[in-house]
């Protein structure tokens, strides 16, 4: 299924322009197929979450990035797309498997890097 964005219950200027168009992609990571006055602040916070662990939201062309703010998002209440609607425990618990993965993924490539370091008569890594 193809992702679709609505710009049409954005007040005043509601072309899809570059912003929409990133905040309707990540509403897809995230889960929530609108922004409202009612849930503007937990998508941001669901933003905040990810680039907590993933960095910025936004890379630009000319090498420079950018985080999402609050303004950002409460800019484009009325934006809507075909995302389903993930619950905040549901969003939590696969945040928290994805950290947990993560933080495996790296201990393991940590004790990769030790072991090489043993074999060749190093200390290891902090």
């Amino acid at each position: 299924m193809s992702l679709y964005i609505s710009t049409k219950g954005i007040k005043g200027e509601n072309q899809l322009d570059f912003m929409s168009m990133a905040l309707g992609q990540w509403a897809l990571v995230i889960g929530m197929s609108e922004i409202t006055e009612k849930n503007c602040e937990e998508f941001f916070e669901r933003l905040c979450i990810l680039a907590v662990s993933d960095g910025p939201q936004i890379h630009r062309g000319d090498g420079t990035s950018y985080y999402i703010s609050l303004q950002d998002v409460q800019d484009h209440i009325g934006l809507g797309t075909n995302v389903d609607n993930e619950t905040r425990r549901q969003f939590d618990a696969r945040m928290q498997k994805s950290l947990y993965r993560d933080v495996v993924r790296k201990a393991g490539k940590i004790a990769a890097e030790n072991q090489e370091l043993l074999r060749e008569g190093g200390s290891g890594s902090d």
